[in-house]
């Protein structure tokens, strides 16, 4: 039972006088009437009648304050107190019933606010150890000495290829499929020699990833258009307007029109100073930039003629996306307020999503928006789930309104965690759970939890528990820690641990069947936590003294990469190395060069390293700087029962660092090594180059 609930019971239990029932205490609390309205609206009454009433109103609130406090306390007794930094049901969410249920929720957020309440959102401290280091553009600290260089990126992505997850890179074993200069390439690969069979592109799309899933190539791009936008509005709508888009850039599509009108409302301001009218109308951009989100699936039944066979696309920008069986399940951020001002509840364009299959319009229907009972949000999280087989790709689609911080698909299940409203004087995530199965997304439930949820993986579904850990800060003492939350497969908290590694930031988690890391941004090792069952439990807090950036290699193992510089404090090696599930270093091999820049972006690098546990293969690319340009390398290392060994290396030598190479695939005994010039393919055995085929 809630506890408001039995609050409930034990009130009813008593007989409370009217004034000091719950509903008149809120009232009184919300309303700010001053003294002298108070008194023209009291009853003329008697002082002796006053006193009388105050009396009996007195000792009935004395006697039921009594009875309340003694009820809660043999219920508190009976049922103890949810673990700190959890609410059940804090924010319940329900379905529309109609459009003018979203508008009013909207304009609550944002047109009376002024704003959303997105800025409790605690982001990852991008400090990079040790501190005495200064750090270079990509993100890397460098240091005097000979010293283990910190490399703070995210290779958590899962191995090249994996059907279910999406990538610029897939083979079906006898053709290459790249994305690479916003064009598609199909390229036949026989025996390391390569042909060209078609290349596609499209005006106003960018790709960015795609499946394959049998004769179907899935292509998801980025797609941008111009929207009106309101052409005179006043200074003082446009700075709100101005205020609350600016609250919401970080996690909705992108938008300029703020910043234009803040341009426009300084030079009011000017106007103003020299005797200009301050409320004088104000011209805007008649049009914004809007972000959208393209599918476009293809027969590839003919490589040298694939043909688009239907086109799906949904607002927002693209969050991330997963396939199961013939389903692809897609996630976007959008904010529709920014278009216009939300002044007419009858103009959907203004606050609900819209989707198109092969160019036809549709409106999100009401009964699909999920509103949490407390939304301060603007923003929309958007899944949709595809067949990419059938005739029409759309099976369904949910949205709810929530920003889309972090994402986690398991097998039943999709995650969404976004900003919730402040638990006391800490930030909260809100996190929503979706069925999916076939295509169909449905709405299972909803918790809060304290903090904000690092990034996707801290997110983790094991025997059907989700394991999350999120970064709390205080608004009121600046502190921070971290905590540890187990809600079972009712979405019930069955486990926490809070305040971990305090005045550290952790930026990184692995996760293990019965055990959860927790490292920094600079990939050192905070806290190593057990969990036995459902319950966390802190088994020790490390400092790890080699900052590694780690990946999981296969059960109970993880490799790990680090940097080592020279005197002069430039990077003069990549460390790769093999750990075990303690993370105890097993073996390791030094390879020149360092990480190219391309590796420097999150979303395109998830899947740069190339990991096959299987055949014991692992694929690192590499650039050096000379007098004479850039230097791009591609090293293949094996790992065997003598540890790791260096197996060979590809080496070209350009006047520009764009033919680094990001991925690379096996196919047979033959290497294939990605660049956006070009691409290679080597001898398995010894990397003898067989072909570099340009790409244009």
């Amino acid at each position: 039972m809630k506890f408001e609930q039995k609050i409930n019971e034990l009130i009813n239990d008593v007989e409370v006088p009217e004034c000091i029932s719950p509903e008149n205490i809120a009232i009184m609390l919300r309303q700010k009437t001053s003294s002298a309205n108070l008194k023209s609206f009291e009853p003329q009454i008697s002082m002796k009648s006053k006193k009388k009433a105050i009396a009996f109103r007195s000792s009935a609130a004395i006697a039921a304050g009594f009875a309340l406090v003694l009820g809660v306390m043999a219920f508190v007794k009976d049922n103890p107190a949810l673990p700190i930094g959890y609410l059940e049901s804090a924010e319940e969410i329900k379905e529309a019933e109609n459009y003018a249920d979203v508008y009013k929720v909207i304009q609550d957020a944002f047109v009376k606010n002024g704003t959303s309440k997105e800025d409790n959102t605690i982001e990852p401290d991008q400090t990079i150890a040790p501190a005495t280091g200064t750090q270079t553009k990509t993100g890397q600290t460098q240091n005097t000495g000979d010293s283990q260089k910190s490399i703070s990126y995210d290779i958590s992505g899962s191995s090249l290829n994996d059907a279910a997850e999406a990538d610029i890179l897939k083979t079906d074993g006898n053709n290459l499929y790249y994305i690479a200069n916003g064009s598609l390439y199909i390229v036949s690969a026989n025996g390391g020699k390569m042909t060209l069979l078609s290349k596609a592109s499209s005006t106003g799309t960018y790709p960015v990833e795609m499946y394959i899933n049998g004769n179907r190539l899935i292509v998801i791009s980025n797609n941008t258009v111009e929207t009106p936008y309101e052409t005179a509005i006043s200074q003082e709508t446009a700075a709100s307007e101005t205020t609350a888009a600016q609250s919401e850039t970080s996690a909705t599509s992108g938008t300029t029109a703020g910043e234009e009108a803040q341009k426009q409302i300084s030079e009011g301001d000017k106007g103003a100073q020299t005797g200009g009218n301050s409320k004088t109308e104000k011209k805007i951009p008649s049009s914004v930039l809007q972000t959208n989100t393209v599918v476009e699936i293809y027969d590839i039944s003919d490589k040298a003629a694939p043909k688009i066979v239907s086109t799906y696309k949904q607002n927002g920008s693209y969050i991330s996306s997963k396939m199961q069986g013939n389903a692809v399940y897609l996630v976007t951020s959008y904010s529709g307020y920014q278009t216009k001002p939300l002044d007419n509840k009858e103009d959907l364009d203004n606050y609900v999503p819209a989707y198109y299959i092969n160019d036809a319009k549709n409106y999100i229907q009401a009964s699909d928006i999920c509103i949490p009972s407390q939304a301060g949000s603007t923003s929309y999280a958007i899944v949709s789930g595809l067949d990419v087989q059938g005739a029409s790709p759309l099976v369904s689609i949910k949205a709810v309104l929530s920003n889309a911080k972090s994402i986690y698909f398991s097998d039943s299940y999709l995650y969404i965690a976004g900003s919730g409203n402040a638990i006391g004087d800490k930030n909260s995530t809100l996190l929503t759970r979706f069925s999916i199965k076939d295509g169909t997304i449905s709405y299972s439930s909803n918790a809060s939890v304290e903090g904000a949820v690092i990034n996707s993986s801290a997110m983790n579904e094991n025997s059907g528990n989700l394991r999350l850990v999120t970064l709390t800060t205080d608004s009121k003492s600046g502190k921070r820690y971290s905590n540890i939350f187990v809600l079972g497969s009712d979405f019930k908290l069955s486990g926490s641990l809070t305040g971990i590694c305090a005045d550290k930031t952790v930026s990184e988690v692995l996760f293990e069947d019965g055990k959860v890391v927790l490292m920094s941004s600079s990939a050192q090792v905070l806290a190593e936590i057990n969990l036995p069952g459902n319950e966390p439990k802190l088994s020790k807090t490390l400092s790890s003294s080699l900052p590694v950036m780690y990946y999981k290699y296969s059960d109970g193992k993880f490799a790990g990469i680090s940097g080592i510089l020279d005197k002069s404090g430039n990077v003069k090696s990549i460390k790769l190395s093999i750990y075990d599930s303690n993370l105890k270093e097993i073996s390791s091999v030094e390879l020149d060069g360092a990480l190219p820049d391309s590796f420097s972006n999150d979303t395109e690098s998830k899947n740069v390293l190339f990991f096959d546990s299987q055949s014991g293969l692992i694929g690192i690319p590499a650039a050096s700087k000379s007098e004479y340009g850039f230097k791009n390398l591609y090293y293949l290392v094996s790992y065997g029962n003598d540890g790791l060994k260096l197996k060979g290396k590809l080496e070209y030598n350009d006047v520009e660092q764009n033919s680094s190479f990001n991925r690379a695939i096996v196919s047979g005994d033959i290497l294939y090594a990605f660049s956006n010039e070009r691409i290679v393919s080597a001898q398995l055995s010894d990397l003898k180059v067989i072909e570099a085929f340009g790409l244009n």
